[in-house]
């Protein structure tokens, strides 16, 4: 009931009806119980939320972060990646079936509602190797062949990682989540130059001559496939997926899952066991750094209030009429309960975004242009927090494009208990010591992190993220391919991390800027990692 509208109004020499006169107050008394909405409630009323964690009114939100150590090294002492004692990270089953990632699990309880999910991971390829000796190897087509293996690869080939990642609610697989293709055996055209045209007549002994050439009956331009280019090849990479999803009332199970896609000929991948316990072999994938984050947007927000009634009492035929039974009895209780209203008097949504103050209490964002800026500064260390301002110095140095535009915000006050949101992307052209050099193992690194007032430096160790030089080989490339191939590779970033966490690192200091901040790191000397452009956007809302 948006309006009540009087059907008439009373006057001096009207005739008293029980009925009608009942009309003027008992649809007023009915909506202060339980039924105001937002048609009655003023826009510029002044209406406050309750910032203490005990009230809901626009979301909750879920979230599970584990951070993982690769074990890089610090400054100075670089070393590969590898599995640690603590079993922090997770190992990807090598069987093509969807593994849940551990720890990436939420179980949000909702009404009718919107699922905002964001999921971030951390993978590497383990078994990082110097060794160019000679070892046993399956091939692409199934085959053993003997080769020289230089890390995940062979010279002459490309061995793709082959993972992928999805966000599975309630035991689906949601499929626009999927990092690559749905059918894992697709065979995918190289974005390559024609070499050679098919021709529409075969060979002069009528079939397999010198000029015949495969599907000689369809003429063309003859491309060149890739075997099974349907998931995440580079051996080091972070991935962000994401979706948003409506629910039904219930508990819900969200999680982030991975798989290994095999080659074909195989059912696993070789080169799975454990002949030394030591270590791992060189063909696990794991996911060290992760993060998921579920965002319950109701879309009818529940109510637990209990109902407030007003009870006046109906006038009967012959009843007296009285300034105290028509006033005082019956309009001024109803006119109380409206100047007073109770919790229970609204109906459900009865206050919008008309209405409340915005759940967003800060928001900032940063943009570098498509310029050009180099970055050499030494890794320090997992979890580290050393800074510098030399973009080949020692430690964390903040991104910023070829025109010195820094990539941090505005600053923020801790005031009031949020959750800061922190989105950031990051285009990596290039990673290599030189332009003659074939290191895999040159790693590039990124983070978000903050400064406090008073000028103190903290980073968000969940959020490390790594690259590699995975552009280092190509099949259809020449004896110094790293002149032609670059990465070109984006690099996601996200963090949620709470007010309360954000005030114990600063000590209650405001937060003067969030930003994203890079270093390198090789066990061959210094690689430079050539930054392109970038964004960060950062949203603080209210828990």
């Amino acid at each position: 009931m948006p309006y009540i509208f009087p059907k008439r109004q009373l006057r001096a020499p009207d005739v008293l009806d029980p009925t009608e006169l009942n009309e003027d107050f008992i649809p007023a008394a009915e909506v202060v119980s339980g039924k105001l909405n937002a048609h009655n409630i003023e826009q510029t009323s002044a209406l406050t939320l309750e910032t203490d964690g005990s009230s809901t009114p626009y979301y909750t939100y879920y979230s599970a972060n584990i951070a993982a150590d690769p074990g890089f090294g610090g400054l100075g002492s670089h070393q590969h990646p590898k599995a640690s004692s603590t079993d922090y990270e997770h190992i990807i089953r090598n069987d093509m079936e969807w593994d849940a990632v551990d720890s990436m699990t939420v179980s949000p309880v909702t009404g009718l509602s919107t699922l905002w999910i964001t999921g971030r991971l951390q993978y590497i390829w383990l078994g990082w190797t110097t060794e160019t000796s000679a070892r046993i190897i399956i091939d692409e087509d199934g085959t053993a062949a003997t080769t020289t293996l230089f890390g995940h690869r062979w010279s002459g080939g490309l061995v793709p990682c082959r993972v992928q990642f999805a966000v599975r609610v309630n035991g689906a697989i949601l499929p626009h989540t999927v990092t690559g293709k749905i059918d894992p055996f697709a065979h995918s055209v190289l974005p390559v130059k024609v070499l050679n045209q098919r021709v529409a007549s075969v060979g002069s002994d009528g079939g397999g001559g010198t000029t015949a050439v495969e599907n000689a009956r369809f003429p063309g331009p003859g491309m060149e496939y890739d075997n099974q280019a349907t998931a995440c090849g580079p051996e080091v990479a972070s991935i962000r997926i994401g979706t948003a999803i409506q629910v039904q009332p219930g508990t819900h199970t969200v999680e982030l899952v991975a798989r290994r896609v095999p080659p074909v000929g195989q059912e696993v991948y070789s080169g799975t066991g454990l002949a030394d316990t030591s270590k791992w072999e060189e063909n696990y994938v794991a996911v060290f750094n992760r993060s998921l984050f579920v965002l319950d947007v109701p879309t009818f927000p529940p109510t637990a209030s209990t109902l407030s009634s007003t009870n006046v009492e109906t006038f009967d035929s012959e009843e007296v009429i009285s300034a105290q039974s028509i006033g005082l009895d019956r309009i001024s209780v109803v006119r109380d309960a409206l100047n007073a209203v109770a919790p229970g008097s609204l109906a459900r949504g009865a206050l919008c975004r008309d209405h409340l103050p915005s759940a967003v209490v800060a928001k900032s964002s940063a943009t570098a242009s498509d310029s050009a800026f180099t970055v050499s500064s030494d890794y320090p260390g997992w979890s580290t927090a050393t800074k510098t301002t030399s973009s080949s110095g020692n430690g964390w140095f903040l991104l910023r494009d070829g025109s010195a535009n820094e990539l941090k915000t505005a600053g923020f006050s801790l005031t009031t208990t949020s959750v800061f949101i922190i989105l950031g992307n990051v285009n990596i052209r290039r990673l290599r010591i030189s332009n003659t050099s074939e290191n895999m193992d040159d790693f590039g690194a990124l983070v978000l992190g903050y400064e406090d007032a008073g000028g103190g430096f903290h980073i968000i160790p969940v959020s490390e993220a790594y690259i590699n030089h995975y552009a280092a080989r190509h099949r259809l490339a020449s004896a110094s391919p790293e002149a032609v191939f670059n990465e070109e590779i984006d690099v996601p970033l996200f963090a949620a991390i709470t007010s309360s966490d954000v005030s114990a690192a600063t000590g209650g200091s405001a937060v003067s800027h969030f930003g994203i901040y890079a270093a390198t790191m090789s066990t061959n000397g210094q690689p430079t990692m050539l930054f392109r452009r970038g964004n960060i956007s950062v949203m603080q809302v209210m828990v």
